[in-house]
């Protein structure tokens, strides 16, 4: 993440990765084809966004069907009404569509924390055992550490963009705190698996 933030900070372009992949290799020349690196990378980043938005949406939308008891026609119903909010939220510009994430973000701090905090005091150090699980888990906590170039595409409306790296690493500080307070409590309170033996107190 602080790579990113340093890059972005000397470099700063709305090109991100895509920027950065023109300076230190630029155009490449394979047999008779002629390659810009900068379009290369910036085809790749591109292709990911149409399929993988789509599935982190499915992903949330799921989560609010079961929350509501709802199925999977629903569940898609959701997803789709938030792809439609993304779209409205880009199409009013990015002052407009900063103050809803920060909004959100705030909204999902405060919410996070007034489960997990009161929570604290019953939590049991018998679920912190090792198993079979951890490697499931391990899979599914790497896609917490992606995503950080994404980032590097806002270096250019930074008034200072020397501050880039210390907004990358007070996000990386207070990110990384919550998912240890929220992984802490889910494990001590065993939240989680089939049984859910810890849901019901």
């Amino acid at each position: 993440a602080l790579t990113f933030g340093y890059l972005a900070s000397s470099y700063p372009s709305a090109g991100g990765i895509a920027e950065y992949a023109r300076r230190t290799f630029g155009r490449r020349r394979f047999w008779i084809f002629s390659f810009d690196s900068e379009f290369i990378m910036g085809v790749m980043f591109l292709s990911v966004v149409p399929t993988a938005i789509p599935v982190v949406v499915l992903a949330g939308a799921s989560y609010l069907a079961v929350a509501l008891g709802l199925g999977k026609n629903e569940a898609i119903f959701f997803a789709l009404c938030m792809l439609l909010a993304i779209l409205a939220m880009n199409l009013g510009g990015i002052k407009f569509t900063g103050n809803v994430q920060l909004t959100l973000s705030i909204a999902v701090v405060i919410l996070l924390l007034c489960v997990t905090l009161p929570a604290l005091p019953l939590t049991s150090y018998s679920g912190f055992q090792l198993s079979d699980r951890v490697g499931k888990a391990m899979a599914l906590i790497f896609w917490s550490y992606t995503g950080w170039e994404a980032a590097t595409h806002l270096s250019e409306e930074f008034k200072n963009p020397r501050d880039f790296p210390l907004s990358v690493l007070l996000s990386l500080g207070l990110i990384g705190a919550i998912y240890l307070l929220v992984s802490y409590v889910v494990v001590g309170m065993h939240v989680y698996g089939v049984g859910l033996e810890g849901l019901a107190s």
